[in-house]
């Protein structure tokens, strides 16, 4: 079944349902609706999603939001970057980081609901950067 998308009011397109644009732009959506209202989150990140440092990798990939996350206290779960400035950095100075700058990705209840955040901010950043 074909649907007819508005595009700017007057010049229309045809899209069908199994095309791949289609299956990509509602993935999107998804993944988006997932960065913005995460299930348990506690307090949104503070780092800028849309310009983030591109390390590559050893394996020729390449990271923009490699992410931990770890608990300062319970009840609290905090997603932090990995990738600092143009580096991958270890656990341990990802954590040193986040307490000397506070930067984080979101705030969570329990390490469920961070890890489920990570995956959809990995996704997000994989689309937006065609990584």
């Amino acid at each position: 079944m074909n649907r007819t998308l508005l595009l700017g009011g007057n010049s229309t397109e045809n899209i069908n349902p199994n095309n791949s644009y289609l299956q990509s732009l509602i993935g999107d959506l998804l993944i988006n609706k997932n960065i913005a209202n995460p299930k348990g989150q506690l307090e949104a990140g503070n780092l800028d999603l849309y310009s983030r440092p591109q390390v590559k990798n050893l394996d020729n990939s390449t990271s923009t939001v490699r992410t931990i996350s770890f608990s300062p206290q319970k009840g609290l779960e905090v997603v932090i970057p990995t990738v600092i400035g143009k580096k991958i950095v270890s656990d341990e100075q990802a954590i040193k980081h986040y307490f000397q700058t506070g930067e984080h990705f979101g705030k969570f209840k329990t390490p469920k609901d961070a890890v489920n955040y990570a995956q959809a901010l990995h996704q997000q950043q994989q689309r937006l950067y065609g990584l």
